[in-house]
Parts: C-alpha cells; sequence; structure tokens
C-alpha cells in the first residue's frame, strides 16, 4: 500500500484538481508526510499556475487556524518540509500552547487575529505563495443552533480571504472542507466518491459547500487555482508526537477509550 497523487479529471468541484489518497491503515504516517502535495492544484482553465509543495523551492504559505487540530498538523508538515509558515488564528478555538509546539520545531510567524479582518489581510497576505486555509467552526449541532454563525465564518470569512489572496497575487487556495457535504448517503449510494452528490443535513455541511462554491467560480474565472479538501474521520498526532490530539475535545479514537 502507498499514497498516491492522482489526477482527478471528474472531480466534481474543481475538474483536473490533484487529490491525495491514502492506501491502507499502514499509510497514516505517510499520509501526514504529503499534506504539502495537496497544494498540487491546477485551476478549471489550465491557465493559472501550478503550486507544486513538494518540489526543492521554499514557499511561503499562511495557514489560517493554525492553532487547531488539523491546521497545525498541515503547518507542522509544510515546516519540515523547509516552507515557510505564518499561522493566522484568532484562539478563539484554537490553543495558543499548540503555537508554542510548532515554535519549538522551527521558526514560525504567528498572526493573532481574524482571517476574515480586512484590515490586516493585506500585510498578512504580501509575498505569499499560496493559502491554506483551515480556519471555520466545525460542530453540527452548534451550527443547528446558531446557523448565522457558520454562514458568517465559513462562507463569508472564506470569500473576504479569498479575494483579499486574489488582490495580493497569492497564487493557490485550498479550503479545509468537510464530509458532511455529503449528508447521509445511502446504501445504495455508497461508497461516496468525489463525484456523489452533495447534500448536506445541517448548516455546517451546507455552509462548506457555499465555500466550495465561491472557490469553484475563481478557478472557473481564472482568477486562482483552487482545490478542497473534505475530510471523514480525522485523528491521531504526528509520528513524532509534537502535536496531540485535544485532551478537551477528543476525537474519535480518543473518545471510545474513554
Amino acid at each position: 500500500a502507498r499514497v498516491n497523487a492522482s489526477q482527478s479529471s471528474s472531480s466534481q468541484l474543481i475538474p483536473g484538481a490533484v487529490s491525495t489518497r491514502a492506501c491502507g491503515r499502514s499509510d497514516m504516517q505517510a499520509l501526514y508526510g504529503r499534506i504539502p502535495s495537496c497544494l498540487v492544484i491546477r485551476a478549471v482553465n489550465r491557465h493559472t499556475p501550478l503550486l507544486n509543495m513538494v518540489d526543492s523551492t521554499s514557499k511561503k504559505v499562511i495557514v489560517t487556524g493554525g492553532a487547531g487540530y488539523v491546521g497545525s498538523h498541515a503547518a507542522l508538515e509544510l515546516m519540515r518540509a523547509g516552507h515557510q509558515v505564518t499561522v493566522i488564528d484568532t484562539l478563539e478555538r484554537g490553543s495558543a500552547a499548540v503555537i508554542d509546539r510548532l515554535r519549538s520545531q522551527g521558526t514560525i510567524e504567528f498572526i493573532h487575529g481574524d482571517c476574515g479582518d480586512p484590515s490586516i489581510l493585506p500585510s498578512a497576505l504580501e509575498g505569499m505563495d499560496a493559502v491554506m486555509h483551515f480556519a471555520a467552526y466545525a460542530k453540527i449541532d452548534e451550527s443547528v443552533k446558531f446557523p448565522e454563525l457558520y454562514e458568517k465564518n465559513n462562507v463569508g470569512v472564506t470569500h473576504q480571504l479569498l479575494e483579499s489572496a486574489i488582490d495580493q497575487g497569492v497564487a493557490s487556495f485550498m479550503l479545509s472542507s468537510t464530509c458532511a457535504v455529503y449528508g447521509s448517503p445511502s446504501d445504495t449510494t455508497r461508497p461516496v466518491t468525489e463525484e456523489s452528490p452533495l447534500s448536506a443535513a445541517n448548516p455546517y455541511g451546507q455552509s462548506k459547500i457555499r465555500a466550495e462554491n465561491i472557490l469553484r467560480t475563481a478557478a472557473e474565472e481564472g482568477r486562482s487555482s483552487a482545490g478542497v479538501l473534505r475530510y471523514f474521520n480525522v485523528l491521531g498526532s504526528d509520528e513524532q508526537g509534537v502535536l496531540k490530539e485535544p485532551i478537551e475535545e477528543p476525537r474519535l479514537v480518543s473518545a471510545c477509550i474513554q
């Protein structure tokens, strides 16, 4: 079993986008090591430049929500791959301790702020090669109670960040999405693939569909190279144990053990 980066010419979101696929449980460590390759992204019209994060050239990448669980792991692997990483996070749901752990592994710039704040985005995005956008609200129950918060934070902020990135000439934009965009597939529609219909059953999933569509429009217009990662169950820590699952909100395996 191995990790393959393959072109998906029939992707429902962005035809031609490169996806990273893991084959088998033994590939979990390898998948962490390949997170940067998710930024090999192509826009629909094929004229915007590719950004290959696994080449020998160091890139400048801004990671929103980098003090959170998935975002911090992405930031760590980018650092290990020799890229220049800037994390922007409000710390509302992220952790300052995570930033300290990242700093223990090398040089990283941290901006304590909102990635949807137009007053700080121009300077934060200046000179960047790519945006990896992990900052979002991601609780289904909460989204049902407060759908307007999810519209603002997951859709509005994504739109503001993307437009600011385009204005600053940032070549590539990656959105952290979710399997919740698929809703609850029936037995007849499994397994779920990128071509599966999107049918979110809650405001959280619906907000991510709208955010994806914002990126799709920008890509189709040739204004940005864009890619989307749709996660299912994300769990565990990095191979060296630098970053750990949040104790206050344990992930799948931890929750089952407890």
